[in-house]
Parts: C-alpha cells; structure tokens; sequence
C-alpha cells in the first residue's frame, strides 16, 4: 500500500533526525522528508484513506502534528524548506481533519 509505504519512510526519517546527533546530509534528509509528505498530500483522498485503514491515519496524524510542534529538529538555514515541510505536514493534518469529518466517516 503506498500511503502506508510512505507514512513509515518519513516516520523513519524523522525518527533519525530526533534520535540522531550527527547526520552526514540533514539537508538532503529533509528534502526527502519533504519529498515523502509530498506524496502523501498527494494520495490522500478518501478513498486512499478508507483503504489505509484507521492505524495507518493515526500514524500519518501522529507523525503530521508532531513535525508541526518540533520545527526546532530541522536545524539548518533553508528556511524555505522548513516551511515547506511544515506547511505540508499542516495542511495534510488539515485534511485528515475534514476526511473524518466529511461525509464519508461512518462509524
């Protein structure tokens, strides 16, 4: 399942970069956790949710709101691309928000 594949690349990677003293490339590493929210924006519609599953969206939910409240673990000067990451993980925790709310949430 992509969703999933792509929820646990960027979990993974962001788990190295709060776990990690040293990283060769941060950069290049939040590029592709980036390029994984990225992907994730872009599958994430209702269908793609209700095939994922409940678990899948509370990690994808997990991992958006906590790159929204630790902005401090991307520390490197391309602010553009910290914004872009945050502004990603917002948007896809956003619309989460409306999937679960919308018409399509049935208990």
């Amino acid at each position: 399942m992509p969703l999933e594949k792509d929820v646990e690349q960027v979990r993974s990677l962001m788990h190295t970069l709060a776990t990690q003293d040293v990283i060769d490339n941060t950069y290049g590493l939040i590029m592709s956790v980036r390029g994984g929210l990225h992907r994730i924006l872009a599958d994430l519609s209702a269908e793609t949710a209700q095939r994922a599953g409940a678990d899948v969206l509370a990690r994808l939910r997990e991992l958006a709101v906590g790159i929204e409240e630790r902005p401090s673990l991307f520390g490197i000067p391309e602010k553009w691309l910290i914004n872009d990451v945050l502004s990603t993980a917002k948007t896809i925790r956003m619309r989460l928000d409306a999937l679960s709310s919308g018409p399509t949430a049935h208990g």
